[in-house]
This record gives structure tokens, sequence and C-alpha cells, in this order.
């Protein structure tokens, strides 16, 4: 899965990274994303302008909006055939920024905690995470809502040591594509894999991130370096 990741760029230096046009979005930096935060996201609907969704996903005939906190990702080998998630995957695909997310290792022995990672591109440079949307018309006791989820799949060799998911991460170009009206259900399905190994790199963090509320470049700071298996 995917439950943390950063995007420590201000709005104007994503417009320079991919090309966007003036964007009016209200974006600090952030080390650690957590699930309910409002994140960058740009839709099949709109591609060239990017809005704030509820990380969470709500469907649209969800009762009420608590079912987001289950559904922060979708499996990519599945999604297309599951009741919450098939009618995004037809019409309602997304890019969702990020520059690094977080995995935790289980520890050895039972009881002992678990390691958190962060994981990146080895230029560091930002990308998108392959997402799907929905809006919810809201209720009688909440608001209409507009929400994500990250997709994931199947771990390359740099994360597999650390979990046995992750993101499907895309360049802009790749992410274009995602977006694409064009594209056949088995070409969105035949897009949805890990990410080149020789792409990214991962390295142990501190237990900081732990806790949603601390925020600052010290969350993503090298405790130890990871090597290729």
């Amino acid at each position: 899965m995917c439950g943390r990741f950063t995007l420590t760029l201000e709005i104007s230096a994503l417009q320079m990274a991919f090309d966007l046009g003036a964007q009016s979005v209200d974006w600090k930096p952030n080390y650690n994303i957590v699930p309910s935060s409002k994140i960058p996201v740009v839709t099949n609907q709109n591609p060239t302008q990017v809005e704030l969704l509820h990380w969470g996903l709500v469907p649209s005939w969800a009762k009420d909006a608590s079912i987001s906190a289950k559904l922060i990702n979708a499996r990519s080998e599945t999604a297309h055939d599951k009741p919450s998630f098939r009618t995004p995957f037809r019409s309602k695909r997304c890019l969702i920024f990020a520059d690094g997310f977080y995995e935790w290792k289980r520890g050895v022995y039972k009881g002992s905690k678990k390691v958190p990672y962060y994981f990146r591109r080895q230029d560091k440079s930002p990308f998108v995470f392959a997402g799907l949307w929905d809006y919810w018309p809201g209720n009688e006791n909440a608001q209409a809502l507009s929400s994500c989820t990250i997709l994931t799949c199947s771990p390359n060799n740099i994360v597999a040591p650390i979990h046995d998911r992750m993101p499907v991460i895309f360049n802009w170009n790749q992410g274009k594509e995602w977006l694409s009206d064009k594209k056949s259900e088995i070409e969105l399905r035949s897009m949805l894999v890990s990410v080149d190994e020789i792409a990214i790199e991962g390295y142990e963090v501190s237990s900081i991130v732990n806790r949603p509320n601390n925020n600052s470049p010290t969350c993503i700071e090298p405790q130890k370096k990871l090597t290729l298996f």
C-alpha cells in the first residue's frame, strides 16, 4: 500500500516541472502527507488544472464519506472490476503529484517496531502516481466531496525487501497517456506496473515520520542507504 508520501515543492515549482500553466491552488511543501489530506491532483476531465482532492476515495454511490478511510489505495490488478473503482477506472482517472513515498518494514521479531523507509527518484525530481477519482454528491449531514485513491502494484527490487506493494509511478508523458480517453481498458491495465528500479532509491528514515504532525525536512533525512538485492 501507500499510506504516506511527500510533495516538497511549491506549486510554482510544479508548474515548471510539469510545464503547466498558471495555477491558483494554495499548496505548501509537505513532508508527511497523510490520508484524508487535500492533495494536488489533475484529472482526466481537466488535465491542465491542478485541484486539491480529498485523499481516500468516496464512491458516488456511498451512503456517507466514512468509507474514505478504507479506500486510500486501489490494487491495480483488480481495480477495473471492483465496485468502488470500476466506474472511475473507465471514466475518472487522475494523476497525483509527489516526489517521494514511505513504506514500513516489519521487524524481525514478533512485537518489534516497524521501520520507516523513504523512496524517491534517483534524480530527486517530482513524479505522479496513477490514481482514480470520484465525485460524491453529499447528503443531509455532509457536503459534496471530490476524492481520489492511489493505484498500487507489485514492488520492484528496490521496494520489495521493505514492502509487498508500491504505488504506480509515472513520468509526465506516461501520466498524460493514463488520462487519455483514447486508451482501451486493456491498454490502461497494461500501464499499471512498477517503475524501473534503476530510476529510484530508498533509505531508512527516522521514526518521527510515524507521527502525522511531524512535517519537516527531518522526516526524509537518511538513516541508512538501501542496497539493491
